[in-house]
């Protein structure tokens, strides 16, 4: 017997949806895959064979035939008494009954799937809520071109070659090479215990998820799910644990719907006190500094130890209890973290870019402490960052070294290539142009392999050097800041000063007296990253006296400008290589100077990627590279 009241309520679904496509002025009726291709530049076919295809990516018909007899969103659109609607119910009968015998015949265009054999079918299974229905399908590819949705399409048949996955289809260029790297980094091509992990906890995902959050579809939600939490540490959460997560990522995931750039701090917050949240702040806060390694081999560590020391004998004796943690690499920092939110700690500085994921996810776990990590460009509400403004000592150092030099060749040598650092090349680029039209800057780099910036400098000619910033107590040169080589060995001229201890200094302030909450609640959703420079203290330069005294006249006088904020060393007309010449007005914005890639005219070098640097920086740079690994 046809169940004919089925398919009156599935026709009256599609009069709804029919309705509704009229009200929003959208095509009504099934989309046309010869009309969408018509005109297109196709590539090539490509015969996919029988295959599993999500249903919610099935939207249209080959052929205008049948188009009309379907809404959009394949609901059937003819009356009750006619044949079609017969079949249909007779097709309805027997997919209860049996299931479904026959696979569909459809074209894949685009990650779209179009019915040439089996619109009922796939009508009745849209109506029965199936998620999956087999299919024999003919892959469309169009040509090659810059329209940014085929080059994302490209990306995704690399990402379907590796991993053979079809219902998962990011919005963003670059997310699927990422996911890659977040679910199997070592596979070239995912084995079937990989495949079957991601689509159990997709699944799940998906029907908790169910694109609550307006504006992000699931696949990118899961995404950033994935890249919060990482993947081998949900792959076998159930449906509530999942639901459960959502709810302490939701505010990350409205910040990824919103797309909004990162609120950047440029100097200490002008704020007021909030009363009322210093009433409810720990009376005495309790603090912890994690360093990749010891102080006594590592500048970098000895510098941030030395505002932890700051901090806390000279700014808030007997206010706060600090503790530091040397030697915690990627492979116990979650523990360490993890370790430290359950043991009642307040605040927690970690010093390491390399940890910056870490980070990220714990932060997200414990939102009632305050995780602050030593990088730029970030990603979370629940995280902030720290960094200081270095370009802008390194454009005085630059202007410094041009006025200097008798060889008009500069070397600088940098570290890592990681948000932030082409700036400060760029910086003193510009400096050592500003006042020598002449000056040259080789780069090299000491994360590079086979570096050997002595080499470079003797083969460059070089006799004035920008080099890391300060040695470490145990490692003890002069060969840091900014030096001329001669051949008795460095003679220091300058160097520059970062002061952690100031902006360490003013974070706690803000959290003692309830600001810190204020400023979260002023930007909403957005993530805050604070990058201060020369205008907040915590930026300096401290001179030798080997410097003529109309040049160090010259200097002060542009740092005092810096310390009113009334210049900034990428405005006006600048050249970089392969651009043409653009005038930046009053100045670049943050964001564009964290991101920058491309080099000064007059800088000789390049920036390492992920093949060119040594094997213990290869994560910190696929983490913070400024490169994108091709």
């Amino acid at each position: 017997m046809l169940n004919i009241d089925e398919y009156k309520t599935a026709l009256k679904r599609g009069e709804k949806e029919l309705s509704v496509s009229n009200q929003n002025n959208a095509f009504p009726y099934l989309p046309i895959l010869d009309d969408l291709i018509a005109g297109v530049n196709i590539s090539k076919r490509v015969n996919l064979g029988l295959v599993t295809i999500p249903l919610n990516q099935v939207v249209g018909t080959v052929n205008a035939n049948r188009s009309n007899a379907f809404s959009s969103g394949f609901m059937p659109l003819l009356e009750p008494g006619t044949e079609f609607a017969s079949k249909w119910c007779t097709l309805y009968d027997s997919m209860v009954e049996e299931g479904m015998r026959d696979p569909i015949i459809a074209f894949e265009y685009m990650n779209k799937y179009y019915v040439r054999e089996g619109n009922k079918r796939v009508s009745v299974s849209k109506y029965m809520n199936m998620v999956e229905i087999e299919a024999t399908i003919t892959r469309i590819i169009p040509a090659k071109s810059d329209d940014p949705e085929v080059m994302l399409y490209y990306e995704y048949l690399d990402f379907y070659e590796k991993s053979s996955i079809n219902y998962i289809y990011f919005s963003k260029p670059g997310y699927f090479k990422k996911f890659c790297e977040l679910v199997a980094p070592d596979m070239e091509v995912w084995d079937d215990d990989t495949k079957m992990d991601v689509h159990a906890i997709f699944s799940r995902f998906s029907k908790v998820y169910g694109e609550s959050v307006t504006g992000l579809s699931t696949s990118d939600a899961f995404f950033d799910y994935v890249k919060l939490l990482g993947f081998n540490d949900i792959k076998e959460k159930n449906s509530a644990q999942i639901a459960d997560d959502i709810k302490k990522i939701r505010d990350e995931l409205e910040l990824a719907a919103k797309q909004k750039p990162v609120a950047i701090s440029t100097h200490p917050s002008d704020s007021k006190a909030n009363l009322f949240g210093k009433m409810f702040a720990p009376k005495r806060l309790k603090i912890a500094f994690i360093y990749m390694k010891d102080v006594d081999h590592s500048a970098w560590c000895y510098a941030h130890e030395l505002g932890r020391q700051y901090v806390e004998d000279v700014v808030f004796p007997n206010e706060i209890d600090t503790n530091a943690f040397y030697n915690v690499t990627g492979d116990n920092i979650e523990q360490t973290l993890e370790e430290l939110c359950h043991s009642g700690y307040d605040i927690i500085f970690d010093t390491s870019p390399q940890h910056n994921a870490a980070c990220a996810k714990v932060a997200v776990l414990h939102p009632e402490v305050r995780i602050l990590n030593c990088s730029l460009n970030a990603s979370t509400k629940h995280m902030r960052t720290y960094y200081l403004r270095t370009y802008e000592s390194k454009y005085l150092l630059g202007m410094l070294a041009g006025a200097l030099t008798e060889t008009d060749k500069l070397t600088y040598v940098a570290d890592y290539p990681v948000y932030g650092s082409v700036a400060s090349i760029n910086a003193f680029a510009i400096g050592a142009k500003t006042v020598n039209p002449k000056a040259e800057v080789f780069l090299c780099w000491t994360s590079a392999k086979n570096s050997d910036p002595n080499r470079e400098i003797r083969a460059n000619g070089c006799d004035i050097v920008s080099d890391l910033d300060w040695s470490s107590p145990r490692h003890l040169t002069r060969r840091f800041g900014l030096y001329r080589n001669s051949p008795d060995g460095p003679i220091n001229i300058a160097a520059p000063l970062w002061d952690w201890g100031k902006l360490y200094e003013e974070i706690i302030t803000s959290v003692k007296n309830g600001t810190f909450k204020v400023e979260q609640d002023e930007i909403g959703t957005r993530s805050i990253s604070y990058w201060w420079g020369i205008s907040s203290g915590a930026v300096d330069i401290v001179y030798s006296n080997k410097i003529p005294d109309l040049t160090l006249s010259l200097m002060k006088h542009m740092k005092n400008q810096m310390e009113q904020m009334d210049f900034n060393p990428f405005s006006g007309k600048l050249n970089f290589k392969g651009q043409d010449t653009v005038d930046y007005g009053e100045g670049m914005s943050l964001n564009e100077l964290i991101s920058m890639k491309t080099l000064y005219e007059n800088v000789h070098g390049f920036i390492p990627g992920v093949d060119d640097v040594v094997d213990e920086l290869v994560d910190l740079t696929k983490l913070q590279g400024v490169i994108e690994p091709e």
